[in-house]
């Protein structure tokens, strides 16, 4: 049998781990990585490096070297379109193309709203790594003005990720001895709507007292250099706006010829293959799982996922085995750092915080960029 060719696009939480794999035991196969950056930047831990906790090195995963340890092929490039037949081939379009036998996504997802007027002329997004660092850069910026005696900020979203930036954003101009103006916005009647009753009134009450603003059934009219309009004609003034809005599908993945539901996610099974039978597998934020509507968009499910698809692929291109099911779990812990050495464990109905949890948090998220800073050796 001819040597098939595995096509990676996208460099999230899941593919790390096939690479890691990869570079343990190696796949009987040529693997491609693709990805429009060539490092990947750990979410769980960017609030931490807005308030000044870590460095980029902190949670930067770099891909080529990952890539070389499974004797993998990096690509930088931005994917225009996949296609994939009945036969089983698979063809990428981008700004350099590429074909194989079997394809895998874990492209993430973009965010809601970008068409709205000034987004993306003015507003920061936490994705891809290059925005991120472009927000960074901005707000030292920001509190490098030694003539600046108030910085203004607007988180538009507000999820466990909005609101953590927003509670960053507040210490590290606090810190800076600068008078911290921060609104948090979203077009919900309350933020984190998965949360039960108590426990998002734990974190609004957090915020309050802050003095953190937050803005429920706020639907941002346009985005201007210092300042977001209101659809109700108010002005928040913001020399720095993070726009953190709900997840939606990318739009070449709307555009491509795969098996997607009404809002362009690749509909997957149970051993995360696409519903339509064609040799394209996925994870994380950019599918569909079939029968689990209830399944959150989060990384915390990626890493579940992985191990799943790293064995499924495996399987694929080596034509042997048997394919194994993602079952994910019904709850899944978060820990929502809040900017002050302390964080909030969230899990089901239970919510507590303290020192504890922000230790606990920072040793996982610690250990997870570690797994993929440090190079696996075979057999290891």
């Amino acid at each position: 049998m001819t040597r098939r060719r595995l096509l990676l696009i996208g460099g999230g939480h899941v593919h790390l781990e096939v690479l890691r794999r990869a570079a343990r035991r190696p796949f009987d196969a040529d693997i491609v990585l693709m990805s429009s950056s060539p490092r990947q930047f750990y979410s769980g831990r960017m609030p931490a490096q807005l308030r000044g906790r870590i460095t980029a090195k902190g949670l930067t995963i770099e891909l080529g070297p990952l890539c070389r340890a499974a004797r993998a092929r990096f690509v930088e490039a931005s994917v225009t379109q996949v296609e994939a037949d009945a036969r089983g081939g698979v063809a990428i379009t981008a700004s350099g193309d590429c074909s194989g036998d079997v394809l895998s996504l874990d492209v993430g997802a973009s965010v809601q709203g970008l068409d709205t007027p000034g987004v993306t002329e003015h507003a920061f997004r936490t994705r891809p790594a290059e925005l991120w660092s472009a927000l960074v850069a901005r707000l030292n910026v920001l509190i490098g003005d030694e003539s600046r005696r108030v910085v203004s900020c607007c988180v538009v979203g507000a999820g466990v990720g909005g609101i953590e930036l927003a509670l960053a954003l507040h210490a590290r101009i606090t810190a800076a001895k600068r008078v911290a103006l921060v609104a948090l916005l979203d077009a919900a009647p309350r933020p984190l709507g998965a949360w039960d009753q108590r426990a998002a009134d734990q974190v609004m009450q957090l915020l309050h007292d802050r003095g953190i603003a937050m803005h429920t059934n706020a639907r941002v009219a346009r985005v201007e250099q210092e300042q977001v309009a209101l659809g109700d004609g108010r002005c928040l003034p913001a020399e720095l706006t993070v726009w953190t809005t709900g997840a939606a599908a990318h739009g070449w993945l709307r555009l491509s010829p795969l098996a997607l539901d009404s809002d362009g996610w690749l509909r997957v099974d149970s051993t995360l293959r696409a519903v339509d039978g064609r040799a394209v597998w996925g994870a994380g934020d950019c599918i569909a799982l079939e029968n689990t509507p209830w399944l959150p968009r989060s990384g915390v499910y990626a890493v579940h996922a992985a191990p799943v698809l790293a064995h499924n692929l495996r399987v694929a291109v080596e034509r042997r085995g048997t394919a194994k099911s993602f079952h994910p779990p019904r709850r899944a812990l978060a820990l929502v750092d809040t900017a002050d050495g302390r964080a909030l464990a969230h899990w089901g109905r239970f919510t507590a915080g303290g020192r504890w949890a922000w230790w606990w948090k920072h040793l996982l998220d610690g250990r997870y960029v570690r797994r993929y800073q440090r190079l696996p050796v075979r057999g290891e």
